[in-house]
């Protein structure tokens, strides 16, 4: 037994005489232990070292000037925590000794005995230990266990969705909501990554030019200027008008939404599918930081990232963020030698934020953007070098492409609800030259090989007026007005190279522009029926007008020319919104809900006949019937979120070839119908790891595709809808160091079921079903000023498609292969 008290030491000869004979009253002392002391009265400022138990019980002694006396076969096996702090004697101890199996009791006002339970007598009955009771502490708080049960989320998941900021457990739609750390930890960097997590969303790439996405099967891969995808993205709540515009890096974000089904009331253009919400940081009027992170990995890869965000003066705050990127090809050209799907990308966002009073705010916000590669790896099957990472093109691919953005959004508070308005402008111009087709021309035996160059320059503004009511218990609405204007232009030079020789044998030109203007009235109120009850309707009428020109070339045949201008075309659609909500407790919300949503007809810009071009298609719709549940588990510890939808596609827009003529061109040709289920949920498994999940199943297949007098594609599957698709996630974070560090860590799982890349089911043209693996894990400082990581993405190495192609020869673009890195996190 070893007796520790100020000021002495317990090794000398004394000190052993002294022990022994405290050893024979022990238990007497145990009996006779006092109840009442003033112990907990005291506050001392006290600080031990995490480990030996022994080394704290003694660093307690010495700073409160107590007595404690302990067995050394008791404490000399044991840990403890660190203290640091003003604490009671008691609350200290209860802090110490959290998991040891120990107690204390006093023996008199200044000795304490520290032993195991059946030491004392008589022993004391079995209990739980209590939460340590701590004075009012000066310092940073110290980490006195028992450690209370964390929730799987700290606070709740706002979301702006439906144009208020709500609890995402509480919005009867399907949404799924991303916030910065989140996306970092699971290694997201751009859209594509998001789809990964997201049940029935679908994220694949055709060019740099042409991203393709889909939700719940709705998509198309028209790349005409005057088209429109039943998909919509916006920035801050301003309008993408191109996908050549959206592929870019995830960086300086507050949180990403993806809402699945249409979204006719909210949403200004074309959001008959789903919507991708992009909400950058605001600037903070009430803290400054300084945040900055560095990384490098395999392929040469290196990136800096950086922010400034903080209060200038008492009205206005400020936001500057910058992000540098570069990265090898991990595809290369073996005839020219160059490296492909390489990475060099600049960008930099900036916010001014004034706020004179507390009713009236301004914000105004500019990005830009700049990207550069060296263009797709497009690699022949079974010809060639048989290396799926390599191409035999011969053509100098490039991809250079700037974006340049900014809003300003003005916020009026009253008594009755606030007003917005929010202005914004988006312009990008790229540049892109590839191989259309997978195999040089002195390669082939026959057909041709074609390269394209595409020069595109989408540019908007647009216009909302918004008036979000004050919720008074009984309704509440959202009302609006959404205007746009458009002037894209996009100039397609094809060449194509016979087989052998590589003779020139087509050189065309197209020069599409449209002019578009676009405005909708909207509004969606909801009543409250009862306590559990809620009703909620919406309708949102909207008018579109395009105007088309093109001019085709070809300077192979010019009698094949043509030029046509003027041709305009005007669009209108009503898309209602119901939905009945109920909510018998605060951790549950059921619903069930109809929608529409359209997207605008057009013209096919992209044609090759005059007749070709001057007939229009009319706007598509889906009619969304949805039936879900929302649940939060056991007081936070979880939730789960159920979703069941049957969709009806109207007059689908696809691209066909016409038997009679040969042409390919863009009709109304399909109705379809979409049903599926999606499953979210999650679940904090202890104090230190919690679990997630996303499934997606869905069932989209033509009603009727008739081509001609042919079935056609009626009864396929519709393109970019894999059956299942599933997310597995696991994250954590321990305390080491006392307390004074952590380590932390997220790994994901994803699984995408193999899908066909069109209506036509081809098998040449299906993707093989695969899974990917990726995650991070890193230490950080208690305070999260210092964090350092390893970061992975694909770490299993999979060959995975990203598009297939069957134009002269098959070939395949494969997606990123495994890659790695460390990265450093400075925050001030």
């Amino acid at each position: 037994m070893q007796v520790i008290h100020r000021g002495r030491g317990t090794d000398t000869g004394i000190g052993r005489v002294l022990l022994a004979a405290v050893g024979i009253c022990f238990s007497c002392w145990m009996s006779a232990a006092a109840q009442t002391h003033s112990a907990d009265e005291i506050v001392i400022d006290i600080q031990t070292e995490a480990g030996s138990l022994e080394s704290a019980l003694n660093a307690l002694a010495e700073q409160s000037g107590y007595q404690i006396i302990v067995f050394s076969e008791d404490a000399s096996p044991r840990q403890s925590n660190a203290l640091k702090g003003q604490y009671t004697l008691e609350s200290a101890l209860d802090a110490l000794l959290v998991g040891t199996g120990l107690e204390y009791r006093f023996v008199n006002e200044r000795t304490i005995a520290v032993a195991a339970p059946w030491r004392f007598s008589p022993p004391l009955p079995p209990v739980n230990p209590e939460p340590a009771r701590q004075a009012p502490r000066l310092d940073p708080a110290p980490l006195p266990p028992p450690e209370p049960e964390r929730p799987l989320r700290q606070a709740p998941v706002i979301v702006s969705a439906l144009k208020r900021n709500q609890d995402l457990q509480d919005v009867p739609a399907p949404i799924t909501s991303f916030s910065m750390p989140e996306l970092e930890l699971s290694g997201v960097q751009n859209l594509r990554d998001v789809t990964r997590l997201t049940p029935n969303f679908v994220g694949s790439t055709f060019n740099n030019t042409q991203p393709i996405f889909a939700i719940r099967g709705g998509s198309n891969t028209f790349s005409a200027i005057a088209t429109s995808k039943p998909i919509a993205i916006y920035v801050d709540e301003v309008y993408l008008p191109r996908f050549s515009s959206a592929d870019f890096d995830l960086f300086d974000m507050e949180r990403v939404e993806v809402l699945r089904g249409p979204q006719g009331t909210f949403f200004g253009r074309n959001v008959a599918a789903g919507a991708i919400i992009l909400t950058t940081e605001t600037p903070s009027l009430d803290t400054s930081e300084a945040r900055i992170s560095a990384e490098t990995g395999n392929l040469e890869s290196y990136g800096l990232r950086g922010s400034l965000n903080g209060p200038i003066s008492d009205d206005f705050a400020g936001k500057l963020s910058l992000s540098r990127v570069e990265r090898g090809g991990y595809g290369r050209d073996v005839l020219s030698g160059r490296d492909q799907d390489d990475l060099d990308r600049t960008s930099v966002r900036g916010a001014l934020l004034w706020q004179p009073n507390a009713r009236f705010e301004a914000l105004l916000s500019v990005d830009y953007a700049s990207d550069r590669n060296g263009g797709r790896t497009l690699s022949a099957i079974r010809q060639g070098d048989r290396n799926r990472r390599t191409s035999e093109l011969g053509v100098g691919q490039r991809f250079e492409r700037d974006i340049f953005g900014g809003s300003l959004r003005l916020t009026y508070n009253t008594p009755a609800g606030d007003w917005i308005s929010i202005t914004g402008a988006r312009l990008s111009e790229s540049d892109e030259v590839f191989g259309f087709s997978g195999l040089n021309f002195a390669l082939l035996n026959s057909g041709f090989q074609q390269v394209d160059q595409i020069a595109e320059s989408p540019s908007t503004v647009t216009q909302e007026f918004r008036f979000v009511s004050t919720d008074t218990g009984r309704f509440d609405f959202v009302a609006g007005l959404y205007l746009l204007a458009e002037d894209s232009n996009r100039i397609v030079d094809l060449e194509r190279f016979a087989a052998g020789a590589g003779t020139l044998i087509a050189d065309l030109r197209v020069d599409q522009n449209v002019e578009a203007e676009a405005c909708a009235a909207y509004a969606d109120g909801t009543w409250r029926l009862s306590d559990t009850l809620d009703l909620t309707a919406g309708v949102r009428y909207s008018v579109e007008t395009r105007s088309a020109s093109l001019n085709f070339t070809d300077r192979t045949d010019p009698a094949a020319s043509f030029s046509a201008s003027g041709l305009e075309e005007s669009f209108d659609a009503l898309t209602p919104r119901l939905a009945l909500v109920w909510r018998p407790s605060e951790d549950a919300t059921y619903y069930v809900s109809t929608t529409r949503g359209f997207t605008a007809g057009g013209f096919n810009t992209e044609a090759d006949t005059i007749e070709e071009f001057s007939t229009p298609f009319v706007p598509e719709t889906i009619t969304s019937y949805e039936i879900g549940a929302k649940f939060n588990l056991s007081g936070g510890r979880g939730y789960l979120n159920l979703a069941a939808f049957h969709q009806e596609y109207k007059d689908k827009q696809e691209f066909v070839i016409v038997p009679d003529t040969g042409f390919g061109t863009i009709v109304n040709a399909a109705e379809a119908t979409l049903e599926g289920v999606e499953v979210e949920a999650g679940w904090r498994l202890n104090n230190a790891v919690s679990a997630s999940l996303s499934y997606g199943y869905l069932d989209a297949r033509y009603d009727d595709f008739r081509i001609g007098d042919t079935p056609g594609n009626t009864g396929n599957r519709l393109g970019s809808s894999p059956r299942h698709q599933f997310a597995l996630g696991l994250e954590g974070d321990w305390p080491v160091m006392g307390g004074r560090a952590e380590l932390y860590g997220r790994t994901d799982f994803s699984y995408t079921d193999g899908y066909f890349t069109g209506a036509t089911n081809d098998p040449d043209l299906f993707i093989e079903s695969y899974g990917l693996l990726g995650g991070t894990i890193g230490w950080r400082s208690a305070d999260s000023s210092v964090a350092l990581e390893l970061f992975g993405s694909n770490l299993l190495d999979e060959d995975y498609v990203l598009i297939p192609s069957d134009f002269v020869v098959q070939a395949e673009y494969l997606g990123p292969p495994r890659l790695y890195g460390v990265r450093l996190r400075l925050k001030h």
